[in-house]
């Protein structure tokens, strides 16, 4: 590595101002131009380091903070989240440093004298660090990622020059695959089964690459005409698995890399003792699903799962995590879903956006979702449906603009906390023996029911405030629910209404201002109302049936 580049990127500072370090498309395209096209492994490095605004951060520290104080954090943050080597984090920390003023040169000679526990480096020797070189024009050690991953040992780090590289291949041996400058410009291409597979006992990494699949499906003329999804019902267990990366047996990690793929998928998991992690990648544009996980453990952060046929991600009897993700446009197709689970899988989801899918996410088969700080919106059937089997808990959620917000099914239980669900045709709807407990929420704008429990179902709802809704809360055959301490309000029809022997506890409510009544009970139904404000209704109070009124219905300390 040249010091020329320290210099260089002196000049740039001095003469275009310290906004370049804040702006990494501005720093790459002076750099560029400074360096004629050249010292493209250093340009990354340092526009790696303003993309993890470690630059932002020596320039709001100035020279009032020790540089010494948070060099540590940040040659550790390029280290994890860029996967960096540690010396290359070093030099580029430093290098920034220098530049912004944090410290002189005579500091940073003192620095390399010193030898701390960390070291310090003046200019890492690029090729040690970066392994073996991959070029498709021949000015690498190698022209194919096959004759070096052949020629490797355990732990070798093989570099991609930017190119073009139409081969599948697999890796059986712990290697890291990275692009040798700005991530994407590597571009491996397979057209024979999936483009890299992973079978080895160790680590491996893949790191700045696009990586396509462009395998047609081996029985294509029998597909004419199919949609994707028909397609995929027909589809082998071999057939399945074809992807831009397949995963049978290892621990991956796959960083700031595209895939995408014309067959079944964009990334595959496979087996018990497998675990993935996936930083900053995108899946898209894939046949059928973007990313497949059966019987294994993967990780998701920064990712963006999107536009591909049918499903964004599948996993079924796996454990699944994910961070900061956005799961989109999963719609072009009947049934299309961003997220399925089924086959007993548990997935946690945190701060995270799914949106414009037919069904935003699905659970079946003892399935359980955890789902906290997430948006759920724009999509036309649901927006999480548990149909079978399933068990949920959503908090601090927003789901909204839904054919459905949530629908609870067959023996199913959702728990929902402090959330907010609006916009939707339903807010939330449950059938068949399942359960709903919704609390410290709000249900509003939806134009057909609030909250409906058609048949069977149960419901507890605590501390929510419903709104401008058709009707706030509606019960079908055979349900019952609880509703304590709850505003319904300024509903189209009824605050509440019952019907099909179904029954109703109201407690300390405010049922009011409704264009409605503010409670109906009919057709054999039942309810106990205590403590109620039911003022202000269109429609009075209470609708009640005849013999409801004589036998069914307990009304005690309310408001009329």
């Amino acid at each position: 590595m040249s010091l020329d580049i320290r210099n260089i990127l002196c000049q740039v500072i001095n003469t275009h101002g310290k906004a370049v370090a804040e702006d990494s498309v501005l720093c790459r395209a002076l750099l560029n131009d400074y360096c004629h096209g050249e010292l493209q492994r250093e340009i990354f490095l340092l526009v790696s380091a303003v993309d993890e605004r470690v630059a932002t951060e020596l320039l709001n520290a100035g020279k009032d903070v020790p540089f010494q104080l948070i060099r540590m954090r940040l040659i550790q943050r390029l280290c994890e989240l860029r996967g960096i080597e540690e010396s290359l984090s070093i030099w580029a920390v430093e290098t920034w440093a220098l530049a912004l003023c944090c410290i002189t040169k005579d500091q940073l000679s003192s620095l390399l004298v010193k030898n701390d526990s960390i070291g310090t480096i003046a200019s890492p020797p690029v090729l040690k660090s970066l392994g073996k070189i991959v070029s498709s024009k021949g000015d690498g050690d190698f022209r194919t990622i096959t004759d070096a991953i052949r020629d490797a040992s355990s732990g070798d780090t093989i570099s991609l020059r930017p190119g073009i590289y139409i081969e599948d291949f697999t890796i059986d041996k712990p290697i890291t695959i990275r692009c040798d400058g700005i991530p994407g410009e590597a571009v491996v291409e397979g057209h024979d089964g999936s483009c890299i597979v992973i079978e080895t006992s160790g680590d491996v990494k893949l790191h700045g690459l696009t990586i396509h699949c462009n395998t047609k499906f081996k029985r294509e003329s029998d597909f004419q005409g199919m949609k994707p999804m028909e397609i995929a019902s027909k589809l082998t267990p071999d057939e399945c698995f074809t992807s831009a990366v397949l995963v049978t047996q290892g621990n991956v990690t796959v960083e700031n890399c595209t895939l995408t793929s014309n067959n079944f998928s964009g990334f595959v998991i496979l087996g018990k003792d497998t675990r993935a992690l996936l930083n900053g990648c995108s899946i898209i544009h894939c046949g059928i699903n973007g990313a497949f996980i059966s019987e294994s453990n993967a990780i998701f952060t920064d990712c963006k799962i999107g536009k591909n046929k049918c499903v964004g991600l599948m996993a079924g009897n796996a454990n699944v995590e994910m961070v900061s993700c956005k799961i989109f446009e999963h719609d072009n197709e009947e049934n299309a879903q961003g997220i399925s689970l089924f086959g007993g899988s548990e997935c946690v989801i945190e701060e995270s956006d799914i949106y414009s899918c037919g069904k935003g996410l699905m659970t079946t088969e003892s399935c359980k979702l955890v789902l906290t700080n997430c948006k759920v919106y724009g999509c036309s059937e649901v927006g999480i449906l548990f149909p079978t089997n399933a068990n949920g808990r959503i908090r601090d959620c927003e789901i909204y603009q839904c054919g459905i917000g949530v629908g609870v099914g067959e023996n199913s239980e959702c728990v929902i906390d402090a959330s907010e669900i609006y916009g939707c045709g339903k807010g939330l709807m449950t059938t068949e023996s399942s359960k709903l407990v919704l609390t410290n929420s709000k249900v509003y704008q939806c134009s057909d029911f609030g909250i409906f429990f058609p048949t069977n179902s149960n419901g507890r709802i605590r501390d929510c405030e419903i709104y401008q809704c058709g009707i706030g809360v509606g019960l079908g055959e055979n349900s019952e629910a609880f509703i304590t301490t709850t505003h319904i309000h300024k509903c189209q029809a009824f605050g509440v209404a019952c019907k099909d022997a179904s029954k109703v506890t109201i407690t300390d409510c405010k049922i009011k201002n409704n264009d409605g009544c503010g409670v109906a009970i009919k057709n054999k139904s039942s309810g106990s109302i205590t403590g109620c404000d039911m003022t202000f209704n269109a429609g009075g109070a209470f609708d009640i049936g005849f013999f409801e009124s004589l036998f069914n219905v307990h009304r005690s300390n309310n408001q009329e």
